[in-house]
């Protein structure tokens, strides 16, 4: 039933999708991967109801670097920096080499105005993902923010490079 969920979704097909995930759950309530699907599916209609479900998924598999990574994310969507944070690191304890979770933390520590903390997340994600043309960004705009202007701008050329729209 879960696979046919994760077909709606790649066509779209959210509302849909949520059901069969949730006609899953009725049946494996205490599947961490269920749980953790659903809540993805719900992070695009109620964002509350679904950090009920990511916690459940990290409650069930408390080692999950992506459950608890996804979890951060929608901590950092619902403003709850400091907590998103916790996970970041949490994440990152687990699976060392997540550029992406290195540049969400960075995100967040750009927000806090950490911007030698933003760099050095945003240099991580780099280093283990020369191509993450979102890291570049990010740390091009902390660059520029705490004065290092040339520097940035070299960053944000090199996300404009590798396709980052932002």
């Amino acid at each position: 039933m879960n696979n046919y969920a994760g077909l709606l979704q790649k066509f779209g097909k959210i509302k849909e999708a949520s059901i069969y995930c949730k006609k899953a759950l009725d049946i494996e309530p205490n599947d961490a991967l269920y749980n953790g699907n659903y809540a993805l599916l719900l992070e695009k209609q109620n964002l509350i109801e679904a950090e009920f479900y990511y916690k459940k998924s990290i409650d069930i598999e408390s080692n999950n670097a992506s459950f608890i990574g996804n979890y951060a994310n929608l901590l950092h969507k619902l403003n709850k920096n400091n907590e998103a944070e916790t996970y970041y690191k949490k994440a990152l304890e687990i699976n060392p080499d997540n550029a992406e979770a290195y540049s969400n933390r960075g995100g967040i520590r750009l927000a806090f105005k950490e911007f030698s903390a933003a760099i050095n997340d945003f240099t991580k994600a780099i280093e283990i993902d020369p191509n993450y043309a979102r890291a570049y960004y990010g740390r091009g705009f902390a660059k520029i923010i705490s004065g290092q202007k040339y520097s940035g701008c070299l960053d944000l050329s090199k996300a404009g490079e590798l396709g980052n729209e932002q």
